[in-house]
């Protein structure tokens, strides 16, 4: 189950990344400098696609949480590093950007870390559930008496 919860973290991230560029996009003109605050305030409040590509980036956060729940994070936080292909290919087929010979090379490198990295924990060390009888033992911390807090 942890890998579809990084699947979802990915597909979720790219996305909202996908959704807000795509909005960006039917803008006529962005202002620049102080009222680019406002636009931006506006744009992400007045918009529904930008609001659920927002929404997006919660509900990665939490999918995110849920993964680290099953793996550690030196094992399942490459992954994430795949939302950088992921967006470069969407966004030359969505987009038309333009993608040359050192995008590729660097979109094979990321891919090829993530297989190395993965490949270097044999079996990924799940994340050890807390026994809740270990953390009752633990003693609760006792107010000073002398503190103006205890007051």
């Amino acid at each position: 189950m942890g890998y579809v919860f990084i699947a979802l973290t990915i597909i979720l991230t790219v996305y909202g990344q996908l959704i807000i560029r795509y909005e960006i996009g039917s803008v006529v003109s962005i202002p620049t400098g102080i009222p680019l605050i406002g636009f931006v305030i506006k744009f992400m409040l007045f918009r529904p696609l930008v609001i659920s590509g927002l929404l997006s980036a919660v509900l990665a956060s939490s999918t995110w949480i849920a993964a680290l729940c099953k793996f550690e994070l030196s094992y399942a936080y490459p992954f994430i590093s795949l939302t950088f292909v992921a967006v470069v290919a969407l966004s030359f087929l969505f987009f038309g950007e333009a993608i040359n010979a050192y995008k590729l090379i660097g979109l094979a490198l990321i891919c090829l870390g993530v297989f190395v990295v993965g490949k270097g924990a044999v079996e990924p060390q799940r994340v050890q559930a807390v026994d809740s009888a270990a953390l009752s033992a633990i003693p609760a911390p006792v107010a000073d008496q002398h503190s103006p807090m205890a007051d």
